[in-house]
């Protein structure tokens, strides 16, 4: 590595923190967006060697014993990689230093940068004791409880989906440490997870199948008792208190298996039922199963949503395809440290090993 650029990589760090501070609607188009995008082992090595701020001369020397094992090439990568992040965060104290007091604020606009990439939970039924007939999608409520208790703890701010969509279609970075949190099916035990996060000063978003409003589930109900969902009544009592809500289709089918004018249907007629029922417009959309093809995506698009939600993993960022944005599914036993680790990088790493694999239970989703 003894021909490796230092300069080019600092030099390009430096140069977008300029850029940003100076025109930030040009930040889509800057490196400095895409801290959140990678591998994920790529990024973890990122995350703790910013931690260490170590100084990047010294990963050379520390570096080359390791070439044997992986190739000069790999760990060229790294050393670019950490040394632009490094020269960002530098700059961005720079910047502070040199501004008039009270101009600029680097520190929160670094953490913003950091986070630009967001957490969009993924929840379906809250219940009040495990359920263990429903194991991967039901999640006891004293669970639920302490994973949005956690949240707080560690800072994070809920913010509406469309509050992250609006930064996301204009280019902004979101405000440090946001999460998003949201509901598939809407089911009437939500409820009370939705009235103890707005009285913990939290937020989140619903996604109702308009056509089956105040019944029973009756999609993928084998083994499972019934499901009663959320009637308009309890939505629009949710909805004046600062809850979001966004259609799920009308019946609750996949969307990739359907011919496009049984898809157009299920879309459009959802959206009517929500303009009637609540008034809104710009709805926002979630992909039943998580079925989405390119059809179907530009379908939902076509009539009038402003972004819908799919099923995958990873952090949101300003990058990602409005119409089938990332979201990280939280499953009903999901321990608390699982979940912090799911929240900060989009995903887990033990799902990837043998004995992870389980994560990936077997049947057809249920979602």
């Amino acid at each position: 590595m003894s021909g490796f650029d230092w300069g080019k990589s600092a030099n390009h760090g430096r140069r977008d923190v300029r850029v940003y501070l100076g025109k930030q609607q040009a930040t889509r188009d800057l490196r400095l967006s895409r801290y959140s995008q990678g591998r994920l082992r790529d990024r973890l090595l990122r995350a703790s060697l910013l931690a260490s701020r170590i100084q990047p001369r010294l990963l050379e020397p520390l570096a080359r014993p390791l070439v044997s094992v992986l190739p000069e090439s790999v760990w060229a990568e790294t050393l670019a990689d950490y040394i632009y992040w490094s020269a960002v965060r530098l700059e961005l104290e720079r910047q502070k230093a040199l501004a008039p007091e009270g101009v600029m604020d680097p520190e929160p606009e670094w953490q913003k940068v950091r986070g630009s990439g967001v957490p969009i939970l993924l929840y379906h039924r809250i219940v009040l004791r495990h359920d263990a007939a429903d194991p991967k999608y039901a999640i006891s409520d004293r669970r639920f409880r302490a994973q949005m208790r956690l949240l707080r703890q560690l800072d994070y701010r809920t913010i509406s989906l469309r509050e992250l969509v609006d930064c996301h279609l204009s280019g902004r970075l979101p405000p440090d440490r946001s999460v998003v949190v949201t509901f598939d099916d809407g089911y009437r035990d939500n409820a009370p997870a939705a009235r103890y996060m707005l009285a913990n000063g939290q937020i989140g978003t619903i996604f109702l199948v308009t056509g089956r409003m105040g019944c029973d589930r009756d999609w993928t109900v084998e083994g499972l008792g019934q499901m009663p969902l959320l009637s308009w009544d309890e939505v629009r009592e949710l909805w004046k208190a600062g809850f979001e809500f966004g259609s799920h289709t009308r019946t609750h089918l996949d969307l990739s298996t359907l011919e496009a004018s049984q898809a157009w249907e299920e879309i459009n007629m959802a959206r009517a039922d929500m303009l009637t029922e609540l008034g809104e417009h710009d709805h926002l959309f979630a992909y039943p199963y998580g079925g989405s093809s390119l059809e179907s995506r530009a379908l939902v698009a076509r009539a009038g949503y402003l972004a819908a939600c799919g099923v995958r993993r990873g952090l949101s960022d300003m990058h990602d395809d409005p119409f089938y944005l990332r979201r990280i599914t939280i499953y009903g036993d999901e321990n608390l440290l699982s979940f912090a680790v799911r929240v900060v990088l989009g995903d887990n790493p033990l799902d990837y090993l043998p004995w992870g694999r389980a994560r990936e239970w077997k049947g057809k989703p249920t979602s």
